[in-house]
């Protein structure tokens, strides 16, 4: 697994920001390490805004992008999920399923597909394809190609589904051939 891939998404609560005063924040393997040493010392139990007055009841969770939103792998004492079932459980598994996209994975469930493009909505689908490949253009690993994985659904429209996997066998086909 890639450091990317270890990344932790690490969650907030001090009372202001995205809905319900939560914030998602990606980070890397070494800033999680640094936040989780954080947690067992009790660092947030008590923080300074930037007014210096201490803030009390600040929550945090550290998340693998693997683990989901449902799953925290460490968390504050004064962290409290999202109800299941929620708006803002369905808004906090989207953005999981984004970071998941930004980190170039390609296998999505049903359900996850259908939060990752919720999550995309605003984007083009031509830009989303550009993102994602200039992305992959920046990864030590293997260049998969989308075509014939459940991400191809986020770069094709909706009415065209369809057609998914003739276009994936004829890619397939074609590469073949080049060979």
């Amino acid at each position: 697994k890639t450091p990317a891939a270890e990344a932790a998404a690490a969650e907030a609560r001090p009372g202001g920001g995205a809905a319900g005063g939560r914030f998602l924040v990606a980070v890397s393997l070494a800033e999680a390490e640094t936040l989780r040493r954080a947690l067992h010392e009790g660092a947030f139990e008590k923080l300074a805004s930037k007014d210096g007055k201490l803030v009390s009841g600040v929550g945090m969770a550290l998340r693998t992008l693997d683990g989901g939103a449902d799953h925290a792998l460490d968390k504050s004492r004064h962290f409290r999920p999202a109800d299941k079932g929620s708006t803002e459980h369905r808004e906090l598994n989207a953005c999981v399923q984004c970071l998941r996209f930004v980190n170039c994975d390609m296998y999505f469930t049903d359900e996850e597909m259908t939060l990752l493009l919720e999550g995309l909505e605003a984007a083009p689908i031509k830009q989303r394809a550009e993102f994602f490949a200039a992305c992959q253009r920046l990864r030590r690993r293997e260049r998969v190609v989308w075509s014939d994985t459940p991400l191809a659904r986020a770069f094709t429209q909706a009415s065209e589904w369809h057609l998914l996997h003739v276009r994936a066998l004829v890619h397939q086909m074609g590469h073949a051939l080049q060979r």
